[in-house]
Order: structure tokens, then C-alpha cells, then sequence
């Protein structure tokens, strides 16, 4: 696991045309180049998984990276503050993962406000506890997707869409 600077990026791709009588999807709709992206410095933390993790995963036709990453960085945001002293939205995750995206492999949480305030370098030597809490956490649910009380969080970019709780606690273990 590392710590240290990172500069977070947001750009909008593309956006979800949805069914305002009952929420359905009707449509992903990508946009002829993504907007000028917002774009600031901050402090985080990450972790390198090894290859031989998404490729067992992969082998089982399990979505690693933004299936399995992403719904553990769901949980270890969730439950930082179990760790570090800090609000629940203190921390946040790479919601995105594209194409070329140089990060797309790593699990990746990162302070949310401009310049940091140092809550990542606390939160490093806390971080295997913090994956353990995870790993409890993901173990002891007893639903068979994902639900709020596991892996769904709420502001997520992607809206919380393709994650996989089983993946996800495979990677934790």
C-alpha cells in the first residue's frame, strides 16, 4: 500500500437517459467528447492488487476492476471512519474505470477536499484493519447482490452499477 499526492480528475463522458415514471434505464448515451474535466490536488491512498488475483477472477468470468475493486472501495470508504477520525465523506473512490485508465487496477481512495487535510497518511498504517473490517463486513451481509448496508454507496459516479459483492470480498481475503 502507498500513500501520497494525486490529482483527481472528473470529466462527464456521457450521461443515462432513465424513465422518469419508474427510474428504468432507457438508454447510455456517450457524448461526442468528454467536457473539460474538473480537476484538483489532494492526498490518498492505494493498493496494487497482484495480477494473478484479477486474472483467477477474470478466469471466472468475474468483472475484476469495476466489479470487484470498485465495490471494495466501496466498503473501506464507508467504513474509514471505523479507523480514522473522520465523517464518511471524508474519503472517496475511484467511481470510473475506462478504457487506457492507467488506475483502473488499483484500489484507489482519496480525500475529497482540495489539498488534503492528512486523514490518508493516517489512515496507511490503519489499512490492513481497515480491510479487515471490510472483509467482516462483506462476509456477515446476507443479501446476494450488494445493498446499502455492504457495497452500495450513495454519490457514486457510476451509481453504484455493476459492482460485485463476491468479487469484492474475494479481493479483501
Amino acid at each position: 500500500a502507498h500513500t501520497g499526492p494525486m490529482e483527481v480528475s472528473k470529466s462527464v463522458y456521457g450521461f443515462r437517459k432513465k424513465s422518469r415514471a419508474d427510474g428504468r434505464l432507457i438508454e447510455l448515451l456517450e457524448l461526442d467528447a468528454p467536457m473539460s474535466p474538473h480537476a484538483y490536488h489532494t492526498c490518498g491512498v492505494w493498493i496494487e492488487p497482484p495480477p494473478a488475483l484479477r486474472d483467477d477472477l477474470e478466469r471466472r468470468n468475474r468483472n475484476y476492476a469495476r466489479g470487484a475493486l470498485h465495490a471494495l472501495e466501496h466498503v473501506l470508504v464507508a467504513l474509514s471512519p471505523l479507523v480514522v477520525a473522520c465523517e464518511g465523506d471524508e474519503f472517496a473512490c475511484q467511481c470510473t474505470r475506462r478504457r487506457g485508465d492507467a488506475h483502473a487496477e488499483r484500489i484507489v481512495l482519496y480525500e475529497r477536499r482540495k489539498g488534503g487535510l492528512g486523514l490518508a497518511e493516517l489512515l496507511l498504517p490503519l489499512l490492513r484493519t481497515l480491510v479487515a473490517a471490510a472483509e467482516a463486513r462483506l462476509r456477515t451481509c446476507s443479501c446476494a447482490t450488494g445493498c446499502p448496508g455492504c457495497i452500495l454507496l450513495a454519490g457514486c459516479g457510476e451509481y453504484s452499477d455493476g459492482l460485485d459483492n463476491q468479487g469484492a470480498l474475494e479481493v479483501a481475503q
